[in-house]
């Protein structure tokens, strides 16, 4: 069995990630001057299919060593390396919900809607390597049609206390998309500017339609 750490968590432990907490979450104003990314975020998107359309996104984070460090050691309350049920529950209502108010770092748009960034499904933790990742599913019903439909995907953190970038292998998926011809591409947006302008989003560009054969 192995061995776990004496005693409970530390209360500078938790001082600590209660601060990084409230500059990933935006509660800690910072001036203009010393504004920085304090948590870096490789993020994947996966576009899920029906035979109806798009019916959501699977979006994956994979966090920095400093924060993954941090969560695990104050979630991770049997110290086993992995989160149980109920610890990916405490981490979902105390470090991750709130951002339901920062529309979930993602943004989709088509013509005639847009994700309203209220709602998440399907919340998941997980340590790998001592890496933490963060999995959530965003349903967004977009329906097939035969003629080409465009949509768009923006995830980022406009307050710039994340960075959030591409995952450099498998950034984008798809999945159960037989029947539809479609293709992507991931470019910078530069119509979206933020931290004072000098950085702009990464736009995931999806065209799709379903397929004549």
């Amino acid at each position: 069995m192995k061995s776990k750490p004496c005693g409970k968590r530390t209360v500078t432990s938790m001082k600590r990630l209660f601060f990084l907490l409230c500059l990933l979450w935006g509660f800690i104003p910072i001036n203009n001057l010393s504004a920085h990314p304090h948590v870096f975020i490789d993020t994947s998107v996966t576009v899920v299919f029906d035979q109806k359309g798009i019916t959501g996104f699977r979006i994956e984070w994979e966090f920095d060593e400093m924060f993954s460090a941090m969560i695990i050691q104050d979630f991770d309350e049997d110290y086993d390396s992995s989160f149980s049920s109920a610890e990916i529950e405490n981490i979902e209502q105390n470090a991750f919900s709130n951002l339901k108010n920062f529309h979930y770092f993602t943004y989709i748009s088509w013509k005639g809607g847009e994700y309203d960034g209220k709602k998440i499904e399907d919340f998941y933790a997980a340590i790998s390597g001592g890496t933490l990742i963060y999995r959530f599913f965003v349903p967004c019903r977009i329906s097939a049609v035969d003629k080409e439909k465009e949509v768009k995907v923006w995830v980022y953190d406009d307050s710039y206390y994340c960075d959030v970038g591409y995952a450099e292998n498998a950034p984008v998926n798809i999945e159960g998309a037989e029947g539809y011809n479609l293709r992507y591409e991931i470019v910078k947006d530069e119509s979206i500017e933020y931290y004072y302008g000098q950085v702009c989003p990464l736009q995931l560009r999806l065209l799709f339609g379903r397929s004549n054969d």
